[in-house]
């Protein structure tokens, strides 16, 4: 069979992950920390072991109707290609985003917020005979 299922979830973030040197311009903006895990089944138990785990972060600009413009959604389509994201799980991990980002907007908590944080995990399980190839290889 090949290839990957995959998992995506985006929630509002603490604070605590916003970088120190983040200094908001003129418009506000959502700080991403976006992480995708890689992982296979233990034939033996059934369960997950994580392969690899890769984190990346940006800032986009806040669009006050859409949460998310079309700019911020090829920034995150191309920082997830870049961390080997599946192409499959692309534009449901865009689509959670976006969801996310109208309700960080809509709550009354964050009206004078300059900055949002938010978080992205996208995991990817690979299917058994991948899993078995990537075994047999890294033998």
């Amino acid at each position: 069979m090949g290839g990957y299922d995959f998992n995506c979830g985006a929630w509002q973030a603490n604070d605590d992950i916003l970088p120190l040197d983040l200094v908001p311009n003129s418009k506000r903006l959502f700080f991403m920390r976006m992480a995708v895990e890689f992982k296979t089944r233990d034939h033996s138990d059934g369960s997950l072991n994580t392969t690899c785990r890769i984190v990346k972060e940006l800032s986009v600009p806040m669009d006050e109707d859409r949460g998310l413009n079309r700019k911020a959604w090829d920034l995150i389509r191309d920082g997830l290609n870049q961390m080997g994201s599946p192409a499959t799980a692309i534009g449901e991990a865009i689509l959670q985003l976006t969801c996310c980002a109208l309700q960080m907007m809509r709550d009354p908590a964050n009206t004078a917020r300059p900055v949002l944080p938010m978080e992205l995990l996208v995991t990817s399980i690979a299917k058994e005979q991948e899993a078995q190839v990537k075994v047999a290889v890294a033998v």
